[in-house]
C-alpha cells in the first residue's frame, strides 16, 4: 500500500504531462509521503534490538538530509538587488522593468507604499520614473522626453517572455545612451545606461600605485561618487624616457598623445590585467572597462574576460567590438561593465585583454579598467 502511494502519483504525473506541461519536480513532493511511510513501516517490522535499528537508521537519515538543499538558492533575489539599484539611482534616472508582472516583486523592496492604493500603483511608480509594460506604452514609456534623463536602469527578470526580440536595449541606445554596467544575480539582471556625453563611473583619484616608471599600465586607487573604493588601471601607450616600447605600439594613428596600440593577425593580443582575483577586487567583484577603438567594419576583434585556475577556465566572457560600439566616428568609445559570479575561487587568476584574430587591424588607445 505504501509503495503504491509512492509510485502511483509519479505515474499519474507522467500520464498527465503528455497532455499538459506539468511534469516538474515540485509535483513529486506529495509522492514522498508514501516513500517515508514505507521506510518507517519497514523498520518497524525488523525483528532486531533498537540499538541495531538505530545503527541502520542513522546513515539513512544522513543520506536523506544530504539529498536536500536546506538553504535553497533564491533565483529572484530582490532583497539584495533592489538596494543596489536604489543606491545608483539619481534624480534624473529612469528604471524600466521587464517582464511587466515582476513590478510587484520589485516594488515590495523599492517602496511598498505604492501598494496602499492598487488603482494607482502604475501612476505612482511612473511619477518616480519607474516603468513596466508589455508593449512599453503604460504611462507613455516610449513617448517620454529623454532629454532630461541622464541614466536608465534596465531591470530584467523573466524578460524573455515579453522582450524575446530584445528591442528594449537598442531603443535605449537610440536615445543617446551608452551601456555602462551589467550585474546579474540568480534570475535577475540589470544594465545601466548613461548619456553618451557622461562618464560611466565618475571617480576621484586618491593615490598612485606605480611600481616603476616603465609600467605601461598605470595603477591608481580612487573613490566613486557612490563612495565605493576602486582600483584603476590606465594605459595611454605613451613611451616614457628610456623605457623600451612594447610590441604593438604605433605612431600610425592615435586618439590622444603620440601613440596607440595595434592588434592584428600577427600581434593578436593587447593585455590589460593578469592578476590574482583575491587582490584585484574590494568587495563586489565588479569590472568596468573602456577604451577608444579604431577599426574597419566587419572586424572580429573582442575584449575578453577570463578567470583561470591551474590552466582551467572557470569563467569566460567575450564582448565583440563591433557589437558594443554604436558610433560612426573613426575613434569610437567601447564600454563594458559586469560582475563576476560569486562561486569563483579567490586563488584563481583574472585576465582581461583585447584579442583580434582578423587580418585587419584594431587600434586601441586610452584604455582603462576599474575594479570594485
Amino acid at each position: 500500500l505504501f509503495l503504491f502511494l509512492y509510485f502511483i502519483p509519479i505515474i499519474l504525473d507522467f500520464v498527465i504531462s503528455q497532455y499538459t506541461p506539468v511534469f516538474v519536480e515540485r509535483y513529486f513532493l506529495y509522492s514522498l509521503f508514501g516513500l517515508f511511510l514505507f521506510i518507517a513501516y519497514s523498520f518497524s517490522q525488523l525483528n532486531i534490538k533498537s540499538i541495531y535499528k538505530s545503527i541502520v537508521f542513522c546513515p539513512l537519515v544522513v543520506l536523506l538530509m544530504m539529498s536536500f538543499n536546506i538553504t535553497q538558492e533564491r533565483q529572484d533575489d530582490w532583497k539584495h538587488i533592489v538596494p543596489e539599484i536604489k543606491k545608483i539611482k539619481e534624480k534624473n534616472s529612469l528604471i524600466y522593468i521587464s517582464a511587466s508582472y515582476k513590478y510587484a516583486d520589485f516594488c515590495f523592496y523599492y517602496d511598498n507604499k505604492a501598494f496602499k492604493d492598487y488603482n494607482f500603483i502604475i501612476d505612482r511608480l511612473a511619477n518616480d520614473n519607474v516603468f513596466f509594460t508589455r508593449q512599453g506604452e503604460t504611462c507613455g514609456w516610449k513617448k517620454l522626453s529623454f532629454d532630461k534623463i541622464t541614466k536608465v536602469i534596465y531591470l530584467q527578470a523573466h524578460s524573455q517572455f515579453e522582450n524575446s526580440s530584445n528591442e528594449i536595449k537598442p531603443f535605449i541606445i537610440s536615445k543617446g545612451f551608452i551601456e555602462c554596467d551589467f550585474f546579474q544575480k540568480g534570475g535577475i539582471q540589470y544594465t545601466v545606461f548613461v548619456r553618451d556625453t557622461m562618464e560611466c563611473y565618475p571617480y576621484k583619484i586618491i593615490s598612485a600605485n606605480k611600481n616603476n616608471n616603465c609600467d605601461w599600465m598605470e595603477r591608481y586607487s580612487g573613490i566613486t561618487s557612490t563612495k565605493d573604493t576602486i582600483e584603476l588601471y590606465k594605459a595611454s601607450f605613451e613611451v616614457f624616457g628610456n623605457c623600451n616600447p612594447i610590441k604593438g605600439i604605433t605612431e600610425q594613428i592615435k586618439h590622444s598623445g603620440k601613440y596607440s596600440f595595434e592588434i592584428n593577425e600577427q600581434n593578436q593580443f593587447c593585455l590589460g590585467i593578469d592578476k590574482p582575483l583575491k587582490g584585484l577586487f574590494k568587495n563586489k567583484r565588479t569590472i568596468h572597462a573602456e577604451a577608444y577603438i579604431n577599426m574597419e567594419e566587419g572586424n572580429k576583434g573582442c575584449l575578453v574576460f577570463t578567470v583561470e585556475k591551474e590552466g582551467k577556465i572557470m569563467f569566460w566572457k567575450g564582448v565583440f567590438c563591433n557589437e558594443n560600439i554604436h558610433s560612426v566616428n573613426p575613434w569610437q568609445k567601447m564600454v563594458v561593465g559586469f560582475t563576476l559570479p560569486d562561486a569563483l575561487p579567490d586563488d584563481s587568476e583574472v585576465k582581461i585583454y583585447f584579442w583580434n584574430p582578423s587580418k585587419s587591424s584594431i587600434y586601441v588607445d586610452d584604455y582603462m579598467i576599474q575594479t570594485f
